[in-house]
């Protein structure tokens, strides 16, 4: 502690480049999850629309969603063993999450598609709006960017 101006003045360089690092990956983070959340709600508006053409889709879809069921619980059932053999508690965290898989792959994901699908056009309109609202914002951002780019050249 002999030159604490110098330490003060490192500090805060160090922390100035940490922030304007952080913002900027903040920044960048979350336009990669607005391109992810966009292409997350296309994905679900084509599975909804492919799932309500034919009742033969639905059964299709139940079916796959209950081999999964089964998958989770197959592993769970070589996984209980060697958790009892070897003491169990370091094997807490892989059964809570073949149980939340579980859970999440037989019921909540079979469950939502299914009221997606109860709901109909209403549903599907507001699905269609919220991906025109993200495509717009995308575009806007894209012709921001490039009248940025004329106006720096």
């Amino acid at each position: 502690m002999e030159n604490w101006l110098a330490q003060g003045l490192a500090v805060f360089v160090i922390s100035s480049i940490v922030t304007s690092l952080a913002k900027w990956a903040y920044a960048k983070a979350g336009f990669w999850n607005e391109k992810l959340g966009l292409a997350m709600n296309r994905a679900e508006l084509r599975k909804v629309q492919h799932l309500a053409l034919d009742k033969s889709n639905l059964v299709q879809f139940l079916l796959t969603q209950l081999l999964w069921c089964f998958c989770f619980l197959a592993i769970a059932a070589m996984v209980a063993p060697l958790a009892y053999a070897t003491g169990g508690l370091h094997w807490l965290g892989v059964v809570v999450t073949i149980g939340a898989l579980a859970i999440y792959g037989c019921v909540i994901f079979p469950l939502g598609m299914i009221v997606r699908i109860r709901k109909g056009d209403s549903y599907l309109q507001r699905q269609i709006a919220r991906i025109e609202r993200g495509e717009k914002f995308f575009e806007t951002r894209r012709s921001s960017r490039r009248s940025s780019d004329d106006s720096t050249t």
